[in-house]
């Protein structure tokens, strides 16, 4: 063997090595960087995973007064209907979106009431009516794509983990 034969070949390795690394962390984030959610992004995210009872939330910075944390416990899991409808629990929007909810027993309808700043510039008021929840174990779940076009979200499933992503490009000046 040459003299340097043996360092070529060492630094031809450790090179190759280099971008081994590099092309797997490129796989591996790819996907974040194609979803362009990044810290400073003034988006709200909400991520659930069926028959899982913690939620993910990503914030924009001004929102941070409103949680104290960024993993909310759920009071029930969401699930899917067996027509492949997913739904959650009224009650968490509580916790999710900083939201109050009220029940009317008279007419069995729950307001939600989303304050300013959360969402949108202004405070966000719904009526759910009975032909739009189901109760399952004394609690009222709504269907995750109806909240999603009701709120404004938009809404991404991610079929292999049943997972789902609520998201709000909150376009405006907190």
């Amino acid at each position: 063997m040459k003299e340097g034969e043996g360092s070529k070949k060492w630094l031809a390795i450790t090179i190759l090595i280099i971008i081994i690394i590099l092309l797997i962390l490129f796989v591996i984030f790819l996907p974040l960087l194609i979803s362009g959610v990044r810290a400073d992004d003034n988006s709200l995210i909400i991520d659930l995973q069926i028959a899982h009872s913690q939620a993910y939330l990503t914030l924009p910075h001004d929102l941070a007064k409103f949680y104290s944390q960024a993993k909310i416990d759920l009071s029930a899991p969401p699930y899917l209907t067996r027509d492949g409808f997913s739904l959650m629990a009224v009650r968490d929007l509580e916790k999710l979106l900083n939201a109050q909810v009220n029940w009317w027993p008279r007419n069995r309808n729950i307001q939600i009431i989303i304050p300013p700043g959360i969402i949108q510039n202004n405070q966000l008021s719904l009526i759910l009516t009975p032909d739009t929840y189901t109760l399952k174990d004394d609690k009222a779940f709504v269907s995750i794509r109806l909240l999603s076009k009701l709120l404004g979200a938009k809404l991404a499933w991610y079929d292999k983990t049943k997972g789902i992503r609520l998201t709000w490009s909150r376009n405006f000046a907190p």
